[in-house]
């Protein structure tokens, strides 16, 4: 299991870290490229206007540096991404985010 995963799963906050201030999320443990993948129509996403650059403004804070945060957001989509009609252009996206991140 990773050191992720068990820091959030020892956290004492009900929601998995989701309260914790930016330095105490469990995020932040994250050292490798990350791909953030949001629907812009997504229930959770984080910001009013769901865009690559308010994700990453939004959400950035609660990764390290190391994490070398890279946004996608999808069109017209909701929260399940690989259900949506977009899927094949998504995933040809993180295909492409893959190749370069590795």
């Amino acid at each position: 299991m990773s050191h992720v995963v068990r820091q959030e799963e020892s956290s004492d906050d009900d929601a998995g870290g989701a309260n914790l201030p930016t330095a105490r999320s469990p995020s932040r443990a994250i050292n490798v490229p990350t791909l953030l993948v949001t629907g812009d129509k997504d229930q959770y996403c984080t910001v009013d206007t769901c865009t690559p650059q308010t994700m990453l403004a939004d959400e950035g804070p609660y990764y390290s540096d190391q994490a070398g945060l890279t946004s996608i957001v999808v069109p017209d989509s909701g929260h399940n991404v690989q259900l949506h009609k977009n899927a094949p252009q998504t995933n040809a996206q993180i295909l492409r985010w893959i190749e370069s991140a590795v």
